[in-house]
This record gives C-alpha cells, structure tokens and sequence, in this order.
C-alpha cells in the first residue's frame, strides 16, 4: 500500500457555522460549499450525521465537520508538545500582516507576533495560534516567497524513527527533508522553554501537502488522552493510496474507506484513489 496524495485536511468542529465565519476571514482560504457527509463515512467515523463544509485554498481542500452526536470540547491547557498536536500550515506572502489581520477570536500560540526563524532552521518567518475550537495553525512565510495552497500538516511524535519507519514503511512515503530546530526564535514560536524538535517532512508521490513530523525532545512530549473522531481534537489527513487491504466500509460512489491511527494516535483515513 502507498499513499499517492494527501487529499485533505479535516478538522471536527463544535460550531459549524462560527468555524465557516472564521476560516474563511484567514487569507486564501474561500468557502466550496456545504453538504453532508456520506452515511458510510458517517457511520465509519463514529457518528450518526455529519453536517460539513468545504473549504478552498488553492488546490487544497480543508473540510470541516460537525459531528451529531458531538463529542467532546479540545483538552484545557493545550501545548505545542502535546501528542495529539496537529496543525495546518498556510503559507503567506507577509506573515506580519496576516498575522495583524487574523480575527479577534483567535487564541495566539506564539509569543511576540511572527518569529523569523535562523537558516539552520530553514530561515521562515512563521506564527501559530489557535482557531475558536482550539485547532492550532499556522500562518508561514518562506524565503522564496511560495504562497500557494496549504503546505503541511505537523503532527507531534513521541518518537522519530517509529514515525518515521511507520510512514515511510507502512505508507510509502519518502523522507524529503530531515533538521532539528531550536533556540529562542523556535521557544517563542512555539510558546515553549528551551525547545530542541527534530522537524522531519514526509513526501506522498504527488509532493504538496505534505505531513511534517515535529518529534520534541525538549520538553518532553506530553501524552494525550485517548480520543475519538467525534472529539474536537481529532484533526484527520485522508490519504489517498492505490490500495486499502482490508477497506472498513465503502461509499455510495463506490470508493473503498479505512480509518487507521499512526504509532502516536492521529487519525488517518484512508481512501482507495480511482483507477
């Protein structure tokens, strides 16, 4: 089995139409529609109905999904090292204006506004903060001043080589790129004390998204709770791949579907790409 893409990012969210109102004030991202989500998928994912909406930013898809049943509200006190971490980086042309520009009712993760970080660490200006549900983002600036669609997603990993061994080996993806960031740029990006991350990104065949591993060795990573896909906390990435060898359940256009989680728990959810 190989992953061929990453399809989209999907994020549960408490209040569907507050997440619409907010996502679409962030820069390139535009509203694609709402629907609900296929009885299958539902089911899959643990719930008897999905209200979703579509989100755009280039050729990048984001869904947001509001769960009924709901689940429970994103964990109190939330950090950077914290297990379930996952967040979705946009890159922009002005990382200090946009950060100016995003809405009151986002919760800052950085301190200090917008951290250019040193060569050694890949020499982006980037900040992160938190939508009104608690998901974290980032808005992301790079030297060559690229801006298109949604980068990555960065999930946190207790362990770098079993992240890596697991997605390279399991899903076929392909180490692109491997550093290891700290000093007060990366503690004050991350609102975290004397922070060492190793910074790792995966590579499906078609290359953008990627995912990015942040594997914290200072502090240490903190565990999470275990967490369903009704939870708002349980941001997930469907893959696209050539096949699925036990698929869970199928949907209505006949697509194959599995739901999976990596070593540290992040839900993946696995789509068979169409011959």
């Amino acid at each position: 089995m190989q992953v061929t893409r990453l399809l989209r990012i999907e994020l549960t969210v408490a209040d569907l139409d507050r997440a619409v109102a907010f996502y679409t004030s962030l820069p390139g991202l535009s509203s694609g529609g709402r629907d609900e989500a296929d009885p299958a998928m539902a089911a899959l994912l643990g719930a008897e109905r999905i209200e979703q909406a579509c989100l755009r930013r280039g050729d990048q898809t984001i869904l947001l999904q509001q769960f009924m049943p709901a689940g429970v509200p994103f964990p109190s006190d939330p950090a950077s090292c914290d297990q379930s971490f996952q967040h979705c980086a946009l890159p922009v042309a002005d990382c200090q204006a946009a950060a100016r520009a995003i809405p009151a009712s986002a919760t800052p993760i950085s301190v200090g506004g917008p951290q250019q970080l040193p060569p050694r660490s890949g020499g982006a200006t980037a900040y992160k903060f938190r939508d009104p549900d608690g998901h974290p983002l980032e808005l992301i600036q790079f030297p060559d001043g690229h801006v298109n669609g949604v980068d990555h997603s960065a999930i946190v990993s207790s362990d770098v080589e079993r992240s890596i061994a697991f997605y390279r080996d399991q899903l076929g993806l392909t180490v692109a790129s491997r550093q290891t960031n700290r000093g007060p740029e990366q503690d004050r990006l991350d609102h975290l004390s004397d922070t060492v991350v190793d910074v790792v990104a995966l590579q499906p065949r078609v290359a953008t998204p990627h995912i990015e591993i942040l594997a914290y060795r200072s502090p240490p990573v903190r565990q999470a709770a275990p967490y369903q896909p009704r939870d708002i906390v349980a941001t997930r990435l469907v893959l696209a791949v050539d096949a699925i060898p036990s698929p869970a359940g199928r949907l209505a256009d006949g697509t194959d579907v599995a739901l999976i989680r990596d070593p540290d728990r992040h839900l993946l959810l696995l789509m068979q790409e169409p011959a």
